[in-house]
């Protein structure tokens, strides 16, 4: 991500932002979700109807789904969590390359 402009970070993060409220709309009334790339790769320990899915509209770098893990930026005005990694297994639920 040291490659894309601070404008452009800060664009993609806003749209993924975005993306998550608007899914989290739809099934709101837990406490945790799962962000999923559209390509959704899943491992399989987490069900959905346990941890919910939050499909972005476009795959992100990793680095770039840190920040929703590591700041919470849903918690204080929402009052949900994300994660883009399983518990259990600790793999991804994204693939990590945009575009």
């Amino acid at each position: 991500m040291a490659h894309l402009p601070a404008n452009e970070l800060a664009n993609r993060r806003l749209e993924a932002f975005q993306d998550i409220l608007d899914e989290w709309h739809t099934v709101q009334g837990n406490e945790w979700y799962a962000i999923q790339c559209p390509c959704r790769p899943d491992c399989g320990h987490m069900p959905p109807h346990e941890i919910p899915r939050l499909i972005l509209s476009s795959c992100l770098y990793v680095g770039e789904l840190d920040y929703f893990f590591v700041e919470q930026p849903f918690l204080d005005l929402y009052g949900f969590r994300v994660r883009w990694h399983c518990d259990e297994c600790q793999a991804e639920m994204a693939c990590g390359f945009p575009f």
